[in-house]
């Protein structure tokens, strides 16, 4: 799973797309954990969650509709099995049918 210890987004070609993308999520979105509600108070790696497996649909990595902020780790495992059996397209549609702005 996750190290015990984070450290901040890191920097490097493919670490810099991916930190242009998390920061731009962090000042587009209400600073709250998308599972418990919870204020998130840093940008740390781990509250950027992935709801498309980065290793099974790279193709999504950087898609922000797939990217979700959330407060812990806990959380963010708890995301990572709310719809790991769901598809792709459901994903990515679910921010569109008004699921995200209800929280």
């Amino acid at each position: 799973m996750f190290p015990k210890t984070f450290k901040k987004i890191k920097s490097n070609r493919q670490s810099t797309w991916q930190k242009e993308v998390f920061l731009e999520i962090w000042d587009e979105r209400p600073h709250i954990c998308f599972i418990c509600g919870k204020y998130i108070p840093e940008p740390l790696t781990y509250v950027f969650a992935h709801w498309l497996s980065k290793w099974v649909h790279p193709e999504y990595k950087f898609d922000k509709r797939v990217i979700f902020l959330v407060c812990s780790i806990d959380c963010h495992n708890d995301l990572d099995t709310l719809f790991a059996h769901q598809s792709p397209w459901y994903i990515l549609n679910y921010q569109s049918i008004g699921k995200y702005e209800q929280i």
